[in-house]
């Protein structure tokens, strides 16, 4: 990029382009900011700058703030005209140009609101769900309280986590948490994937010839994979409901 007469410099090392807009919001800030260390300014930045008051510090107030204005275009300069410190227009532009979290907000708190469990998940699938809901909304700054984040989850919850529902009410105020509603949501995800692994159903011996043999397949017992007879004597004998996966047992 080429330095024109829309920029300005501190040194031969700093320069800016002048603000516009949102558009290059970002960047003349970040190098405003290393316009005023390089002159030894960015004190004034902050707010502990102005508990002095001496000449000098006048000084270099009136200078850095010369700096800022003529690192604005004409719109912005006027914004700023009426602000009395380098600091008061500093946080006059960032509210008026800094990027908005309201839209990713409003889409992360939708999100929580409509959520609704599926009948063809599973427990695991849905507590997912909810938890990645809840790493959208504390990612886009909401302000929802706690209480209202645990009453809409707890409301939606399936049948089958009833009994759990119930169970949390019942606890003591200071254990209603929402770790503790995430982490008795995880334990029962975690019994239902056991009890679905360990509900084994039987198959006729002849359920398999050769030709039928699975081919995507782990040995329950030795552990391998593709069944072969050469190193494995176990035949399929049994499946996990709803899996793909065949397991064997001894013949």
């Amino acid at each position: 990029m080429s330095y024109n007469s829309d920029m300005i410099s501190g040194s031969s090392s700093t320069k800016i382009e002048k603000l516009t807009g949102a558009a290059n919001y970002h960047s003349w800030r970040c190098d405003y900011q290393a316009l005023l260390e390089d002159l030894d300014l960015d004190q004034y930045l902050t707010s502990k700058a102005y508990m002095s008051n001496t000449p000098e510090n006048v000084k270099e107030h009136k200078k850095a703030f010369a700096k800022m204005k003529l690192s604005l275009n004409d719109y912005y300069k006027a914004k700023v005209e009426n602000c009395t410190t380098v600091l008061e227009a500093w946080n006059l532009l960032h509210d008026e140009l800094a990027p908005s979290n309201t839209v990713t907000q409003h889409h992360a708190r939708r999100q929580l609101m409509t959520l609704v469990y599926h009948n063809q998940e599973s427990i695991t699938q849905f507590v997912k769900r909810v938890e990645q809901c809840l790493i959208d909304l504390r990612r886009s700054g909401d302000t929802l309280d706690e209480e209202s984040i645990l009453n809409t989850i707890l409301a939606i919850l399936p049948d089958q986590l009833k009994p759990l529902q119930y169970h949390f009410r019942q606890l003591d105020s200071k254990e209603r948490t929402l770790s503790k509603l995430i982490q008795l949501l995880k334990n029962e995800a975690n019994e239902a994937d056991l009890k679905a692994a360990t509900t084994l159903i039987p198959l006729a011996d002849n359920a398999f010839t050769a030709s039928t043999q699975p081919t995507f397949s782990r040995c329950a017992i030795c552990g391998l994979t593709n069944h072969d007879t050469s190193s494995c004597n176990h035949k399929p004998h049994w499946y996990i409901p709803g899996k793909s996966k065949f397991f064997f047992c001894k013949i």
